[in-house]
């Protein structure tokens, strides 16, 4: 256990920037005293940890230090594999399928020692879990649009598109773009924002006319670093945590689409759940109507008033049409 633990640290370290000792006991799940007797211990193995002491210190792997490829074996191919036919699946780049076939092809090197044992009892390491993000291309045109940031990202490019926000409103944006993630179960661009100096996130089914401008970026940028700073972000979206009481029928359908908690049931099987959101996403909402009578919502006041005003504006427009 300490050994792979020593090996996760080592990999840590090669890729993140000076890391603080606690940030390693968080990641690792350790105590920072054992994290300081590891990072002796790897010095000791020879590998060239340099620790600076003090509010802005930490430790880093010595840019001489080259790690050797003996050091990912075949277990560690097939999670690189699993996780490029997610890449593919999601996002249709016909590059990464390329890299996908010699990962697999490098794999089969460390794979010939373990081929009889593997055919015997059919089960190959690192296979145990498989991601498929297909749905990710359900909408038209997201594998275009991502086609397009990437050649933008490539050639150092400005993208310039027509964005419609939360509220409707319609506006051309000229953006260095940084790179696009699948998140939240949407494609998103990442991108700096000169007007705005600050990196932001638009989503790819709001973006309209988009095409590379002829204007280079504004500066350069490290996708590694802006992701992190994007994750450690606190998130300023409003939210609103709502009570219902739900029938028993449609209880799996609330925890599936509603990932609420429930705090109380009944000897009817009705329950009691409840749930926080982001009070401007339109999902959550079209679901909660969509359950129709086999849920009350109990809490808060404004989403009751809400629902009332919605129903009856709905019954008022099909009472009108049958006229």
């Amino acid at each position: 256990m300490k050994t792979d633990r020593l090996l996760a640290i080592t990999f840590y370290l090669l890729n993140h920037e000076k890391t603080s000792a606690s940030v390693l006991a968080r990641r690792f799940g350790v105590s920072v005293r054992t994290i300081q007797r590891d990072i002796e211990s790897l010095c000791f193995a020879g590998i060239p940890v340099a620790a600076e002491y003090g509010a802005e210190g930490g430790y880093e792997i010595l840019d001489t230090f080259h790690l050797e490829k003996q050091a990912v074996n075949q277990t560690d191919y097939q999670y690189i594999a699993t996780a490029l036919q997610a890449l593919v699946s999601a996002s249709g780049d016909s590059n990464a399928a390329c890299v996908l076939e010699k990962v697999q092809a490098a794999s089969e090197v460390y794979a010939v020692t373990n081929r009889n044992k593997s055919a015997a009892d059919g089960h190959v390491p690192g296979t145990e879990v498989q991601l498929d993000l297909s749905v990710a291309l359900e909408n038209p045109g997201i594998s275009g649009t991502i086609s397009v940031i990437r050649d933008a990202v490539r050639k150092g490019m400005q993208l310039e598109f027509l964005y419609t926000n939360s509220t409707d409103e319609t506006k051309l944006h000229t953006v260095d773009p940084v790179f696009a993630v699948f998140k939240w179960y949407a494609w998103y661009l990442i991108a700096w924002y000169e007007q705005k100096q600050a990196y932001c996130m638009f989503k790819l089914v709001r973006m309209r006319n988009i095409h590379i401008s002829s204007t280079p970026v504004t500066k350069k940028h490290d996708a590694e670093k802006v992701r992190r700073e994007l994750d450690d972000r606190q998130d300023t979206r409003r939210y609103i945590t709502i009570k219902l009481r739900a029938d028993k029928s449609i209880k799996m359908k609330c925890l599936e689409y509603m990932r609420g908690t429930v705090t109380e049931e009944f000897p009817d099987g009705s329950f009691i759940l409840t749930a926080r959101f982001p009070e401007e996403e339109y999902y959550w909402y079209s679901i909660l109507l969509g359950f129709g009578t086999k849920v009350r919502v109990l809490e808060p006041p404004e989403l009751i008033e809400r629902i009332q005003n919605d129903c009856a504006a709905i019954a008022a427009l099909y009472k009108n049409s049958a006229g």
